[in-house]
């Protein structure tokens, strides 16, 4: 006997009483009659009662004392004043990162923060001042905020030397610090690389909160250099493929891929999360989310983005583009070029282009979910001949936008797992004027299941769901015996609000690289 909608719904009511659900929801899969339980997870009965809170006391002391030890180094103490990138590794090679490739992306990230005009600053994590020092002289008023003693002692000296201690405050201090803080005191805030050592989505829900509370209206928070999640486990095939001997067996490559991105310490987050703010902060009104700038090919380019954030009650002004699929319509860069002249100005957006940054890493990924377990490494190696391959990088696209009046902004909004991204180009009215915030498309339902991993939380999660399995078995009358829990961030909506049931049991059905 298989139960009936009424006995779906009643298990559900009767999980939601559970004090460790936020939100319950029971359905059956059509193919093998099974019952699962996707659980929204009660945040602070995983923090207060099964000690999530101590997980993340001590995640948070382990970063600082690697951020601490990191200015004892060599590479520290001989720093260039405004270039103190100790501790910057490659996650491929454990080497440092190239000067230039440093330089770049500290470059076009302060680009970037400067098209909001900022005039009145919170940094939180400012770190050794890689956007301070270039950012405080252009400000009225800067506040740095940073767990690491040993950090900030270095920054001080470094605002000594170049004049800018009168306008520059420095506070030792956690990121959630900046609740101490009155109601619109800034006109923006920044958290740039940093939200990948946070120790979980809840302890950044608790920053985000507060850092909009403290943006007048009008104004922006800046979250920047963030890892994303629907490029995980892209990123975790190169990294495991730049280890691996060409003997290595496909059925090895994929368990440490796996191992990989489960062992993963950082937060590292899918950009539907920040998508789905204005829905759950109040002060929050727009949402766009931007691949990082830069040419230079390496893991900030191909798999972080940065997130500018609108605050303010009143709807922000958002221009309209028409959206045409580049790879259905087969745009190449010159045919864009042409495209974008003949329009003499007018708007016009292009979607799901293939971004050449990660096509390499995109194929090999292909090629790894297909081939067979037995096959070696080498054999995944070879070359592919491809004679429609579409792909463009961003950068080239902002430049030849640029060369005929045109400005260009790149989204990574769609959340799309093979890192495509959305174009849209304005005529340009001045060098002055920033891209007006663009009308993006939107990610899947599907997307909004998982916001995030769950770094270090594994035990807790765990003793979560074993507790609700215990909890069904004493407190559910005909308790199904096939039963599984699934915790998952959000429930997945179509357009009438109601719950996407067929992509909750979608996600259920993971690839070989995914858990739930």
């Amino acid at each position: 006997m298989h139960p009936r909608s009424d006995e779906l719904s009643r298990l559900t009511t009767e999980l939601c009483k559970h004090p460790g659900v936020s939100d319950a929801l029971v359905c059956r899969q059509s193919v093998d009659a099974r019952i699962i339980a996707f659980v929204i997870p009660s945040r602070s009965y995983i923090r207060d009662v099964l000690g999530g809170m101590e997980l993340e006391n001590r995640q948070l002391q382990r970063w600082r004392r690697v951020f601490d030890l990191t200015q004892f180094s060599r590479a520290a103490e001989t720093a260039a004043v405004g270039f103190n990138i100790a501790g910057w590794k490659s996650s491929y090679s454990r080497q440092p990162i190239p000067d230039e490739e440093m330089r770049e992306w500290i470059e076009t990230t302060v680009d970037r923060i400067s098209t909001l005009r900022p005039k009145e600053m919170l940094e939180v994590g400012c770190g050794t001042g890689l956007l301070l020092l270039r950012l405080a002289p252009r400000c009225r008023r800067y506040v740095g905020i940073d767990s690491s003693p040993a950090v900030l002692t270095s920054l001080r000296a470094q605002l000594d030397d170049e004049g800018h201690a009168g306008r520059v405050t420095l506070i030792e201090d956690s990121a959630k610090s900046c609740s101490a803080f009155p109601e619109d005191s800034f006109d923006s805030v920044v958290v740039n690389s940093v939200v990948q050592y946070f120790p979980s989505i809840s302890y950044l829900d608790d920053v985000l909160a507060n850092c909009a509370r403290i943006v007048r209206p009008g104004g922006h928070l800046f979250i920047g250099d963030v890892r994303s999640l629907p490029l995980l486990p892209i990123q975790a095939s190169s990294i495991e493929a730049f280890k691996a001997e060409p003997t290595t067996l496909v059925e090895e490559l994929r368990r440490r891929v796996q191992a990989c991105i489960r062992q993963e310490p950082e937060l590292v987050l899918s950009p539907s999360y920040f998508s789905s703010l204005p829905q759950r902060v109040a002060k929050v009104s727009h949402v766009e989310i931007y691949p990082k700038r830069g040419y230079s090919d390496n893991e900030m380019t191909r798999f972080r983005y940065d997130v500018v954030i609108s605050i303010g009650s009143r709807p922000v002004q958002l221009t309209e583009v028409p959206f045409f699929d580049q790879k259905q319509s087969g745009y190449t860069l010159n045919a864009i070029l042409q495209e974008l002249s003949n329009r003499r100005g007018r708007a016009l957006g292009l979607s799901n282009i293939c971004n050449a940054r990660l096509e390499k890493e995109a194929d090999l990924f292909e090629k790894l979910s297909s081939a067979d377990a037995w096959q070696t490494f080498d054999a995944l190696c070879e070359p592919r001949t491809r004679s429609d391959s579409f792909a463009i990088h961003p950068e080239e696209l902002v430049r030849v936008a640029a060369e005929i009046g045109y400005q260009a902004a790149i989204s990574w909004s769609t959340c799309a797992t093979d890192g495509s991204y959305d174009a849209a180009f304005v005529g340009q009215q001045s060098s002055n004027v920033p891209v007006p915030k663009i009308t993006w498309r939107l990610p899947s339902s599907r997307n909004h299941i998982k916001w995030g991993n769950t770094p270090g939380q594994a035990s807790v999660r765990q003793k979560l769901t074993e507790q609700l399995l215990s909890y069904c078995q004493d407190n559910i009358p005909n308790h199904p015996v096939s039963f599984a829990i699934g915790l998952v961030d959000a429930f997945p909506r179509g357009p009438d609000g109601s719950v996407d049931r067929e992509a909750l049991l979608t996600k259920m059905r993971t690839p070989w690289y995914e858990d739930l």
